[in-house]
């Protein structure tokens, strides 16, 4: 019991290690990206507020505003009204991960 405790809290020590990792060391394209990714889950679609976005990646909803307008600007997500967002996920699965574990924007 104590050994499957341990083990279970050493998993949770590294995803969480990982996490401030991303978020200390990777830049807000690649956040917001990476956040979108997740949200959708295999969707074409996601539908957020920038708020919410800018929340969970701990970045201003202005930064996101910006990112997500040169996305726009690229191709790579169509912004709709209130917010809303639409994208294709092939698409953007191709952008943000030409080599592996790479992302250029």
């Amino acid at each position: 019991m104590a050994m499957a405790m341990l083990k279970y809290l050493a998993r949770t020590v590294r995803l969480l290690s990982a996490h401030v990792d991303d978020m200390a060391f990777r830049p807000a394209e690649w956040r917001v990206a990476q956040y979108l990714l997740s949200a959708a889950s295999g969707q074409d679609q996601v539908s957020c507020t920038q708020e919410e976005i800018a929340s969970s990646i701990s970045v201003s909803r202005v930064t996101v505003s910006r990112i997500l307008n040169q996305f726009s600007r690229r191709g790579l997500v169509a912004l709709g009204y209130r917010a809303f967002l639409f994208w294709t996920a092939g698409l953007w699965k191709r952008s943000a991960h030409p080599k592996a574990g790479a992302a250029h924007f």
